[in-house]
């Protein structure tokens, strides 16, 4: 009887077949080896963050042409040796929550979006306070190793984060002289335009200075729109949805200057500041602000617009167009 072999093979084919097989478990193996890697390390993998732009245009009288990019609540923290010991922990922590999903650290994405400043071709870019999540030479060589960099101009409005010496142990002199190494330290910045004022308000979460105060006052006095940039913001006059946001978002805390009690207690030039802004022949067109961690736009006043930015270390800045 006539028999058929099924398993009739050409010569050779076994070993390839073999061959074959050890290469699909090598390659199953090393795939599986770098989904172990990705979870046990997501550090070291993470996509480029996305930058989000906010834009807003301002119109003001006669001929402009003019553009400013604002970051703000950048947050740049990274640990190092020189925090205290007893410290150290929570910096971890504070590293980590400026983490994005995508693995992305507050550090790589101030590099990203440093990488697009002079891109822009701006005018202008206003650094809005809480750059540095808190003082340490590795946070402030980080963020003044990249202002080195551009060819734009800028001006550094410092806040509170920019200033925290807790973790280092290091003296409030010794971090303000530091900080000086950063650009312009002055209470209030000003620049003076063709057909407007840009104005500054440094340390906006601390009570303005009878210094800041003069200068404020003598800009109210060119009778020139101004555009006004602080960390933390205004409560408004004429709309209370800021005023709840912030009360959502920060467990019921207030975190905005107002001529009622808020979070913030005013003293005697904060207080005299205030009352130019709010009034009604006040030359503020716009302010711009951020703090919060979170984006909203809403009248001030009848005649002034407020932009609260969303926070820089997600990947957002702001693009000011004034014509």
């Amino acid at each position: 009887m006539k028999t058929t072999n099924y398993l009739r093979e050409k010569p050779g084919s076994r070993l390839k077949v073999h061959a074959a097989s050890r290469l699909t478990i090598m390659a199953r193996t090393f795939l599986l080896g770098l989904l172990i890697s990705f979870m046990a390390f997501p550090q070291f993998v993470h996509a480029a963050p996305a930058i989000s732009e906010k834009n807003i245009r301002l119109d003001l009288p006669g001929k402009n042409n003019f553009k400013i990019v604002v970051v703000n609540d950048s947050h740049i923290a990274e640990e190092s040796d020189e925090i205290r010991k007893e410290k150290r922990d929570y910096v971890r922590a504070r590293v980590e929550h400026f983490r994005l999903v995508s693995g992305s650290r507050s550090t790589d994405t101030w590099n990203r979006i440093l990488e697009k400043l002079d891109g822009y071709h701006a005018d202008l870019i206003v650094f809005a306070g809480d750059m540095v999540d808190y003082y340490s030479r590795r946070n402030y060589s980080i963020l003044r190793n990249g202002l080195k960099k551009l060819k734009t101009p800028y001006i550094y409005l410092r806040a509170n984060h920019d200033r925290k010496k807790g973790y280092t142990g290091k003296s409030r002199r010794n971090v303000k002289k530091q900080g000086k190494k950063l650009g312009d330290d002055n209470p209030v910045i000003v620049r003076n335009y063709r057909g407007f004022v840009v104005v500054g308000i440094n340390d906006s979460t601390s009570n303005l200075t009878r210094e800041g105060y003069l200068v404020l006052r003598d800009v109210w006095n060119m009778n020139k729109p101004v555009i006004l940039f602080t960390h933390v913001p205004f409560e408004s006059h004429i709309d209370s949805r800021l005023t709840e946001k912030s009360k959502t978002a920060w467990k019921g805390r207030v975190y905005l200057w107002s001529d009622r009690d808020t979070y913030y207690r005013k003293t005697k030039y904060t207080k005299k500041f205030l009352k130019m802004l709010y009034a009604k022949k006040s030359p503020v067109k716009a302010v711009i602000a951020g703090h919060l961690h979170f984006s909203d736009t809403s009248k001030l006043t009848k005649n002034t617009t407020q932009y609260v930015l969303d926070a820089s270390y997600r990947g957002n800045v702001g693009i000011v167009r004034i014509s």
